[in-house]
């Protein structure tokens, strides 16, 4: 599976933003909360898994967004199961 990767600059780094390249461009509602993936926010640069790995060890912060992207996030220890978003099912954090 392929992902789609987006940098930000911020003063205390990069933010790292993820995307699970399957559900880029929708949009997911659930109650008061919508996840817009079709927001430039989310456009970038498709990377494999591998090289996802390797940027996302070198974030300030990460903004993961997909079933895989979350996943991975939680193996690298990078995010906690706990502070995960569903919205539509759709994993975010």
């Amino acid at each position: 599976m392929d992902f789609v990767v987006s940098f930000k600059k911020m003063p205390q780094g990069h933010l790292v933003v993820v995307t699970d390249n399957d559900i880029l461009g929708k949009v997911y509602r659930e109650k008061e909360v919508i996840l817009d993936l079709s927001s430039p926010f989310y456009k970038g640069e498709v990377m494999t898994l591998e090289k996802m790995k390797v940027v996302l060890t070198s974030a300030y912060i990460v903004h993961l967004t997909g079933k895989k992207a979350v996943q991975t996030g939680i193996e690298l220890r990078l995010i906690e199961p706990a502070s995960v978003l569903l919205v539509e099912g759709i994993p975010h954090a």
